[in-house]
C-alpha cells in the first residue's frame, strides 16, 4: 500500500465518520419539534433590553 492509498483511506474514513456525525444530528433535531435552527439560535443570544434609550 502506498502512501497514497493511505491517505485516500483515512479520507474516506473520515467522511464516513462525518456522515454518521451529521445523520446524529439530524436525528436529534427532529426530536425539537416546533423549534427552529434560528429560534435556537435567538433564545441563547438574548440579552436583556436597554432602559437608557441608547442606541450603542
Amino acid at each position: 500500500m502506498t502512501s497514497n492509498d493511505t491517505n485516500k483511506q483515512k479520507t474516506q474514513q473520515e467522511g464516513v465518520k462525518e456522515s454518521q456525525q451529521d445523520r446524529r444530528q439530524d436525528e436529534a433535531a427532529k426530536q425539537r419539534p416546533g423549534q427552529t435552527d434560528q429560534a435556537i439560535h435567538d433564545a441563547e443570544t438574548r440579552r436583556p433590553v436597554r432602559k437608557d434609550n441608547s442606541d450603542a
